[in-house]
């Protein structure tokens, strides 16, 4: 079997993309396995590559890393999805790897370890025509993500572009008015902000957005928070982000929560959608889950 490493050189502070290569060296010198790297040059560059090794080898299967953060794995996600001759794994050398924390106590960085990993089938969401391997989210969070990547290169610092997204939008109206269906039911009509459609637990560098997702459950759990104030959103960030809210009948009045296939969310304005990091901008969007769609590498134990 051929084991392909596409690294994105620029993820993160580049401190782990230096370990990960020296890792790398270290287990080519001192192993059989057919080992091969390939660091990306650009937008797009992962999943461009990611069909031509699968296409050059179609009668075998190729074990394909993402080595970044979570634009690093969407890309490749997004050609792994497309070819069923490929396995996804992932080595977190990125800022943010959120994914990964849905499967705890695993050592994603051990390379050895990955390579005499176990293969396990793992759902997929399709957001329209894109690939959520993580969660999508819409409203709010999806609004500070979006400005923190355009407050980057003011701020030279992703905190610091952070803080200022968040504050940008608090000083802004809270909320979007949106009609929710899941498996043909409307099960919520009003303002609400935010919204979270998980496959995994995390995002956002953490927050226990969907902690009852299952990867192979073939459901997508979501959580709607409605419209509040300010003052009350503060007051329930901490409680959000450990995943309290979630499954909880004391916030009834405030949050929705379930699980579901198909999902769709329109509105009359246009909303803020951000697929595992990467933003969209569209009145409606359809969610659904595609059952072990996907063959995906947990490093051995």
């Amino acid at each position: 079997m051929k084991y392909y490493f596409i690294l994105n050189p620029t993820a993160g502070s580049g401190v782990k993309g230096k370990e990960f290569l020296e890792r790398f060296e270290q287990l080519k010198n001192n192993s059989d396995f057919d080992l091969n790297i390939y660091e990306t040059v650009g937008v797009g560059d992962s999943t461009r590559f990611v069909a031509e090794i699968c296409t050059k080898y179609p009668n075998e299967d190729i074990c394909i890393f993402a080595c970044g953060g979570d634009g690093t794995m969407n890309e490749v996600v997004t050609g792994v999805a497309n070819y069923p001759n490929a396995i996804l794994g992932i080595v977190p050398t990125g800022s943010c790897n959120d994914f990964l924390k849905s499967f705890k106590d695993y050592d994603f960085m051990d390379l050895e370890k990955q390579v005499n990993g176990t293969i396990i089938n793992c759902d997929l969401l399709k957001v329209d025509e894109f690939y959520s391997l993580n969660v999508t989210n819409i409203g709010f969070d999806a609004k500070v993500n979006y400005d923190q990547i355009r407050l980057r290169p003011k701020y030279h610092n992703v905190k610091k572009a952070y803080n200022r997204a968040i504050i940008n939008n608090i000083l802004k109206p809270l909320g979007d008015k949106v009609k929710i269906t899941v498996d043909d039911e409307v099960i919520f009509d009003g303002k609400s902000l935010l919204m979270a459609f998980g496959n995994g637990n995390f995002y956002g560098g953490g927050y226990n957005c969907t902690p009852c997702a299952d990867v192979s459950d073939g459901l997508i759990d979501y959580q709607i928070i409605k419209k509040v104030s300010v003052i009350t959103f503060a007051a329930l960030i901490g409680k959000f982000k450990k995943g309290l809210i979630y499954g909880n009948s004391k916030y009834n009045r405030i949050a929705k929560f379930g699980k579901g296939k198909k999902i769709v969310v329109e509105s009359p304005k246009t909303l803020t959608i951000c697929i595992d990091g990467e933003t969209i901008h569209r009145n409606k969007v359809t969610i659904e889950i595609l059952k072990h769609k996907i063959r995906f590498i947990l490093p051995k134990k």
